[in-house]
């Protein structure tokens, strides 16, 4: 890709994110919580899933900062169960702090992924569900 292309797409993504409230995301999470199969139909429609690597980054999305009506949450966790090829940059809670990745990958590449000593010490085996 043209590195002003690259420039320009980054540019609109770091002014939108600078746009992002709590309000926003409170809205957000209703939506994405009561019609997730629209809001999943939705999103498999505009991608090529299943050639596609997708890296998201949520973490300024404020999901611990904002009250969803029983204080702030206690764990932020995207559903990607239906989406192979999907990594989210997510922040960790503030008690812990810093960031986390969650992947989901086709559980044939999965199975291999997982066999990588170097990524696997990495892992928090508490979290790995294939």
């Amino acid at each position: 890709p043209d590195p002003e292309n690259v420039s320009a797409i980054a540019a609109i993504i770091r002014n939108a994110m600078s746009s992002m409230d709590k309000r926003y995301a409170g809205q957000l999470n209703h939506l994405m919580n009561s019609k997730p199969d629209m809001c999943m139909r939705m999103a498999l429609g505009l991608l090529d899933y299943k050639n596609s690597l997708i890296v998201t980054n949520v973490s300024k999305f404020g999901f611990y900062e904002t009250d969803f009506g029983a204080g702030i949450p206690r764990l932020v966790r995207p559903t990607l169960r239906t989406l192979p090829n999907v990594v989210v940059v997510m922040p960790c809670h503030p008690d812990i702090g810093g960031y986390e990745l969650v992947i989901a990958l086709a559980k044939d590449v999965a199975n291999i992924v997982v066999q990588n000593k170097r990524f696997m010490s990495l892992v928090d085996s508490h979290h790995l569900d294939i």
